[in-house]
C-alpha cells in the first residue's frame, strides 16, 4: 500500500498481516506435505492440521470436530444453506416442502443463494429490518412456518455495521423446535440458525451462547490468508456436503486441505483473540473522532461565489438523531454590505445522515448519505486524493443499488462506507475529515440540493 495513500475499506478486505504472512510462507516451503499422506511428511501436515482445527474452534468456544474448512465465506454461506436443503430431500421431502427464512440484508452469498433455491420451488422469506439496519424480531416471529428449516441472519452487516440479535433469533429457534417436539408421528423438519459472523472480527464469538447450529468465517477479513474459511457445524445438525471428491474434512467438503492457509487462518483468530478489547476500543474513539469530524465539515470562514464574488459566511452545525447538519448562513455584515450586489442563499443545510448510527453498531463501519451528490462521482474525487472507500459492497454486481440501505429506506445514490482497522491513525481521520469538508464547501450548493433538511 503506498504511503501517500489511506486505506477506508477494511470491510471489503483488510491487508493481511504480516504475523500471518510468516505463518503462511512457513508453511508453504518447509512444513508443505498433504495432510493425507502417510508419510511423515504427510503425519507432520496432518498434526498441523489438527492444531490449527483446535484453536480456530477455540476461538469460537465451539467444539473442534464442527470445524469444517472451506475455501471462503461465499462456500461456506453455500454449504449453510444448501446443506440443510439437500439432507431434508434425502428424507423424501421435495423442495416445495421446504421454507427459508433470511434477512433482507445478508450478503449476497446468502441471498444469491436463496434466490437460487426460490427458483428450485423453495418456501423463501425475507425478514424486514428497520430505519437502523436491525431485523425486526416480531417479523421474524410472524414468519416462522411449521416447515421452515432454516433461519440465516449475519452477526454484523458488511454495510452498515449494524450488529444483529443473534441471541433474541435463537431463543425463537428453540421455541419452535419445542413446539415441533409434540408430534409423535412423522411431523416437520427440523429448524436449524445459521449466522454469518464474517464481519464480526472486532466481537467475542461463542456459538454456545450465541445459540447458533451452523456458523461461518471467512480468514480474509480477519487480517488472514485470502481463500480460506470455515463453516462451523454444531453436533446433530443435519446437513449434506455440496461438494464430492476424496471425503476430506469428515465428508463435508472434498478436496486436499490447504494448510499453509488455514495456519494462516488460525494465526489470524489468534492475534484478533488477543488484541479484541484493545483495539475494539481504540477503534470506537477513531469512529467517533470521524463522526465529531463530520459535525464540523468546516470550522472556517470561507469565501462562496454565487452569482459573483460571494461575502464571507460563516459554518456552524447542529446534530440529532444521527443526522449532522452544516447550516451554511451568510455573515450579517456581509449581507449589510453586499444587499445590493450579491444574490445569496439566506440558510442552506447539508444533513450527513449515518445509516445505522441508532443501532448497536460494530465500530470499523461508518457508513454516511450526502443528500444530492453523486457518491461515485464523489468516491472518485476523494480516490484522485488518496482516500480509499466505497459505496457499497464490492460482492454486488456492477450497477446494482445496495439493497441493504434500500431496505432501510435510506438514499444509497449518496452513501459512501468507510472502513476502519488495524491500521488505521487519528492523523487518518483528519484527513479525511479535512477532505470531507473541501468537498463540500467548494461544490455548488445548488447541485448539493441544500435547504432540503428532510432528506
Amino acid at each position: 500500500m503506498l504511503k501517500s495513500r489511506t486505506y477506508f475499506d477494511y470491510a471489503s478486505l483488510p491487508p493481511i498481516d504480516k504475523r500471518v504472512l510468516k505463518e503462511v510462507a512457513k508453511y508453504s516451503s518447509t512444513k508443505y506435505a498433504n495432510a493425507s499422506a502417510w508419510h511423515k511428511e504427510g503425519v507432520n501436515a496432518k498434526n498441523a492440521l489438527a492444531d490449527a482445527r483446535s484453536r480456530i474452534a477455540s476461538y469460537i468456544h465451539g467444539h473442534k470436530v464442527g470445524v469444517v474448512f472451506t475455501s471462503g465465506g461465499t462456500e461456506s454461506n453455500n454449504m449453510a444453506l444448501f446443506g440443510p436443503v439437500y439432507s431434508e430431500l434425502e428424507k423424501g421431502r421435495e423442495y416445495s416442502d421446504l421454507h427459508i427464512l433470511v434477512s433482507e440484508i445478508e450478503h449476497s452469498s446468502i441471498v444469491e443463494c436463496a434466490d437460487e433455491l426460490r427458483r428450485r420451488g423453495v418456501q423463501v422469506d425475507f425478514v424486514k429490518v428497520d430505519s437502523s439496519g436491525v431485523m425486526i424480531l416480531d417479523d421474524v416471529k410472524n414468519k416462522i412456518k411449521p416447515n421452515t428449516i432454516l433461519i440465516s441472519v449475519m452477526m454484523v452487516n458488511n454495510e452498515v455495521g449494524t450488529i444483529q440479535p443473534i441471541r433474541e433469533i435463537a431463543k425463537m429457534v428453540r421455541q419452535e423446535r419445542t413446539k415441533r417436539m409434540s408430534f409423535l408421528e412423522v411431523g416437520p423438519p427440523e429448524l436449524f440458525f445459521h449466522c454469518d459472523a464474517s464481519q464480526a472480527m472486532h466481537l467475542e464469538i461463542d456459538v454456545e451462547q450465541l445459540g447458533v447450529d451452523l456458523l461461518t468465517l471467512d480468514s480474509s477479513k480477519f487480517y488472514g490468508p485470502r481463500g480460506i474459511g470455515m463453516l462451523y457445524i454444531k453436533k446433530d445438525t443435519a446437513i449434506k456436503p455440496v461438494l464430492f471428491g476424496g471425503g476430506q474434512e469428515g465428508g463435508m467438503r472434498s478436496g486436499t486441505e490447504n494448510i499453509p492457509a488455514i495456519r494462516g487462518f488460525a494465526k489470524a483468530l489468534d492475534i484478533c483473540d488477543e488484541e479484541r478489547e484493545r483495539e475494539f476500543k481504540r477503534l470506537t474513539g477513531l469512529r467517533q473522532q470521524l463522526i465529531e469530524g463530520l459535525k464540523r465539515p468546516a470550522n472556517i470562514d470561507f469565501l462562496r461565489r454565487l452569482k459573483s464574488p460571494a461575502p464571507i459566511a460563516t459554518v456552524s452545525c447542529l446534530t440529532g438523531g444521527g443526522k449532522i447538519r452544516a447550516i451554511v448562513a451568510p455573515a450579517q455584515s456581509a449581507l449589510t454590505d453586499a444587499k445590493n450586489q450579491y444574490s445569496l442563499v439566506s440558510q442552506n443545510v447539508i444533513s450527513i445522515n449515518i445509516n445505522g448510527n441508532d443501532a448497536k453498531v460494530s465500530p470499523h463501519i461508518i457508513n454516511i448519505s450526502i443528500p444530492g451528490i453523486d457518491n461515485e462521482f464523489f468516491t472518485l474525487w476523494l480516490d484522485a486524493r488518496g482516500i480509499s472507500c466505497s459505496t457499497r459492497s464490492a460482492c454486488l454486481h456492477d450497477g446494482d443499488e445496495s439493497y441493504v440501505l434500500k431496505a432501510m429506506k435510506a438514499d444509497s445514490s449518496s452513501s459512501v462506507r468507510f472502513s476502519i482497522g488495524r491500521w488505521t491513525k487519528k492523523g487518518d481521520i483528519t484527513k479525511l475529515c479535512k477532505l470531507i469538508s473541501t468537498f463540500l464547501l467548494n461544490n455548488d450548493p445548488t447541485k448539493l440540493k441544500l435547504g432540503n433538511q428532510n432528506a
